[in-house]
């Protein structure tokens, strides 16, 4: 599947709620990063806001980023860093990048890119590569099994957990993952799942969402509340979250 990266780009930054699921996506992010203490990390996929924004204490950052714009925003922003010496953007595909596999990095992001890419295991693998010795790697996904594709099933809204929402077909994306075949996948690329949890448990979908937060139904503080839930929850959230090595 060939992919229209600049259409991308556009379709991502129209979505409803989006900004909404990608805060608490970040707030995981920085929370993985509090916890792992990573001092070189390598993002592939940075979208409007690379880490380096809010996560300060690395020594190396570089960003992987095949949109050209996102690539250019994240070089602006790297610029008016403190640490902008220590900060690479790469305006290019994971495979087309320059080589870091003689380096060694403590964390390797990939987040909401598996289920995009056309190959996952040769995109986990040449992340493998990159990474090195001693490297985790920060993954994840839209949950196939998340409680608002559950209540759409039981709506009759859709005919399998597995299919692909309208709005994943806007993105271009090609496959689902559940808890199970996301840990299939890894596996098979020769990493171990070290720990796994769900962002956000969101009882509909992302237009659903947002019509009931501007209609004024559904607060801000509730869908902190609703993020919360997750933990309650860890198998229903939207989105997967899973640390592997």
């Amino acid at each position: 599947m060939n992919r229209d990266i600049e259409n991308y780009q556009d379709e991502y930054q129209s979505l409803p709620f989006e900004k909404h699921q990608a805060h608490f996506r970040r707030l995981e992010h920085l929370k993985v990063c509090r916890e792992l203490k990573p001092l070189r990390i390598v993002e592939i996929g940075c979208g409007m806001l690379p880490l380096f924004v809010d996560y300060h204490d690395f020594e190396k950052m570089e960003v992987i980023e095949p949109g050209e714009s996102f690539a250019e925003n994240a070089r602006n922003l790297g610029a008016q860093h403190s640490k902008s010496s220590q900060i690479s953007v790469q305006n290019c595909f994971l495979e087309d990048c320059n080589v870091l596999e003689n380096h060694s990095y403590d964390l390797v992001i990939l987040s909401a890119l598996l289920h995009e890419v056309p190959c996952p295991q040769t995109f986990l693998k040449q992340a493998k590569k990159i990474g090195g010795n001693g490297a985790r790697y920060l993954i994840t996904v839209p949950n196939s099994h998340s409680f608002h594709r559950q209540l759409a099933l039981r709506c009759g809204l859709i005919e399998s957990l597995t299919e692909l929402s309208n709005q994943q077909i806007q993105l271009q994306q090609s496959r689902t993952y559940s808890l199970d075949s996301l840990t299939h996948e890894i596996k098979s690329a020769g990493l171990q799942v070290e720990s796994q949890k769900s962002i956000i448990l969101k009882p509909f979908t992302h237009g659903q969402m947002e019509g009931l937060l501007a209609n004024q139904i559904l607060t801000l503080p509730q869908v902190e509340a609703l993020a919360g839930l997750s933990d309650l929850l860890p198998e229903l959230g939207s989105e997967l979250l899973v640390i592997a090595h």
